[in-house]
């Protein structure tokens, strides 16, 4: 069984604090002259700053950092600005290259493979739609639709000797289904 379970609480602690108090009275002795003093309080001194003793190289970093020409607030104003106004400029170029492939591709059918690895950013010359190129893409990427010149007509403009096709014609049939039957 330990020792401080033999003891009494109340007599573990209060023998422990007044040993504490013994020790530490016997073994302190004040500086008897001035010059003690100063050496106890140069060591102490000596053992603070032998912490921070690389501590001179990052001061000396941070000031050449501190000395470097910071950049006017306006400038970086005057950049954003600029940032914007090219992310804007980029927008409208896409837009003209859509506009570009619509006006390009009317009456043309566009194969569907071709779309596979399409990738506008391509025909985008400066601030515009770059027309030649969009125009070569398009014609080795298409084919011309073929317009038929057969007109199919409407209802009610169909020819009236055609069977089945006039208002006439329609009424002849009715007549010839439905007809009264006489008994004689």
């Amino acid at each position: 069984m330990p020792i401080l379970m033999q003891q009494q609480p109340q007599q573990w602690w209060q023998s422990d604090a007044s040993q504490g108090q013994q020790e530490s009275a016997s073994t302190f002795t004040p500086p008897a002259t001035q010059a003690d003093l100063d050496k106890i309080i140069d060591a102490a001194v000596a053992r603070t700053h032998k912490k921070y003793d690389g501590f001179n190289d990052y001061k000396a970093k941070a000031e050449q950092f501190d000395k470097l020409p910071k950049e006017p607030p306006a400038d970086a104003v005057e950049s954003a600005r600029e940032e914007g106004r090219a992310e804007v400029r980029a927008v409208l170029a896409a837009e003209r290259v859509s506009t570009a492939f619509t006006s390009a591709l009317a009456g043309r059918a566009l194969s569907p493979n071709a779309l596979l690895d399409f990738d506008k950013s391509r025909f985008i010359k400066g601030d515009g739609a770059d027309v030649d190129a969009i125009t070569e893409w398009v014609t080795a990427n298409s084919t011309e639709i073929k317009r038929t010149t057969e007109v199919v007509p409407d209802s009610g403009q169909r020819e009236a000797d055609r069977k089945g096709g006039s208002v006439q014609s329609g009424r002849e049939l009715f007549q010839n289904r439905h007809k009264k039957k006489t008994n004689s």
